[in-house]
């Protein structure tokens, strides 16, 4: 995860990434966000800084981990297979008697009971299929494509990742957390539909909003602004007391 946060972050938003995706970019949010609400990405193994590592990864790892650094009031978010990746690892914290996120923050993902064909459609495309898929959703940049070696490092984390949500992304029937959620939906998602998302009301039982952002599948890289803007005003309803809000 990198180095803690700065001691003036009253609040910490661990992100965790998309499917094949890495911690980098949610870097960029720290210029939409007042210092005092610290952003610090979860970076999986496989991928960036951690490239030569064996993609797969363990929730209880993921978990240990945050337990590891949690010193503060904390949200979690994640997107796409990091939104089902967050809530596995806020309930394994719940059965550690780790504090809970004071949020959960889920976006483009589908809930956790909620059935998802194309999961288990595209864990059974070969690599190259699987890159094209995401590709077209506008997850791997150009460049990247004509990168033989890289091209195919990220179809494999890709392979691994998607995997592992359509093992998950079902079916699931942990008891719902004293943790409230919001559930963040592209207006023009063609996987994750805003009524696909409903279905974290029944994983909390306090308040769930669901709130609907132009953009596609990730729309957290293009329309980070709004995402950022619907995080922290959410926060700042719930707490009346985060500076510099910009």
């Amino acid at each position: 995860m990198g180095g803690g946060p700065p001691p003036h972050a009253e609040t910490v938003l661990y992100c965790l990434p998309n499917a094949g995706g890495g911690g980098t970019h949610y870097l960029s949010w720290r210029r939409l966000l007042p210092d005092t609400l610290w952003v610090q990405p979860v970076q999986l193994p496989g991928r960036e800084n951690r490239l030569l590592e064996d993609p797969r990864f363990d929730v209880a790892e993921v978990a240990r981990a945050l337990a590891e650094h949690v010193d503060r009031p904390y949200v979690l978010y994640g997107h796409s297979m990091g939104g089902v990746l967050a809530w596995k690892a806020a309930v394994a914290l719940a059965h550690r008697g780790v504090p809970l996120p004071e949020r959960l923050v889920v976006a483009a993902s589908p809930a956790p009971r909620e059935y998802t064909p194309w999961a288990r459609r595209w864990a059974a495309l070969s690599e190259a299929e699987l890159l094209g898929e995401v590709a077209a959703l506008g997850g791997v940049p150009p460049q990247v494509l004509d990168h033989p070696r890289l091209s195919q490092r990220i179809a494999t984390v890709l392979a691994a990742d998607v995997g592992w949500l359509a093992e998950r992304s079902a079916g699931i029937r942990d008891d719902p957390l004293p943790v409230p959620v919001l559930a963040l939906a592209g207006q023009e998602d063609p996987l994750v539909r805003p009524e696909h998302m409903a279905g974290w009301a029944e994983c909390t039982s306090q308040d769930f909003q669901l709130h609907v952002i132009a953009g596609g599948h990730l729309f957290h890289t293009n329309h980070a602004e709004a995402v950022t803007s619907a995080i922290l005003q959410t926060i700042v309803a719930e707490k009346g007391n985060l500076h510099e809000v910009r």
